[in-house]
């Protein structure tokens, strides 16, 4: 095996390495398209905002020594792959 070094202009998979560089610029140069009009970003959509701060104070509560249990953790590492893992998918191939 040789090594050889790689310089800007070295071609990589096919690809020029510089052409790269050049393609994000151009994106970033053009202008950005207007919100919709039913967009308003500085509103608080506050059902889902409370849902999800409700949500991680609870899991705070897994600090707590009497909340807690190695139990509990092997099952939230179980639950968690099996769920991530299968049951999303499986959803959205139902879809």
């Amino acid at each position: 095996m040789s090594s050889r070094r790689i310089d800007q202009n070295t071609a990589v998979a096919g690809h020029d390495i510089g052409e790269g560089s050049a393609a994000i610029r151009d994106v970033a140069a053009l202008p950005r398209l207007p919100l919709p009009e039913a967009t308003c970003p500085q509103r608080i959509d506050w059902p889902y905002a409370s849902t999800l701060i409700v949500f991680h104070v609870l899991a705070l509560l897994a600090f707590v020594p009497w909340f807690f249990s190695w139990t509990g953790v092997i099952l939230c590492a179980v639950s968690g792959l099996l769920l991530g893992l299968l049951g999303i998918n499986l959803a959205f191939i139902a879809c």
